[in-house]
């Protein structure tokens, strides 16, 4: 019985320790790339062939999950 309250007692510090990592870097995972083009679609599909393809770069796999409302 000591050996799970124990375990259990682990597994919520290390999630604690978890949290106040997430909360003091505010969520982010870096700094946002700037240095990619701009979205200047000037085209239905934003290109003559309506390809559909941005060559956009500032969102990712890895950081569209902090989108947030504007």
């Amino acid at each position: 019985m000591r050996s799970r309250r124990k375990n259990i007692l682990i597994v919520a510090a290390v999630v604690v320790v978890a949290l106040v990592i997430v909360f003091l870097k505010g969520g982010r995972l870096g700094p946002i790339d700037y240095s990619g083009p701009t979205a200047d679609w000037l085209d239905y599909g934003n290109s003559r062939g309506g390809d559909r393809y941005s060559p956009l770069t500032q969102i990712t796999p890895e950081n569209v999950r902090h989108l947030e409302i504007a």
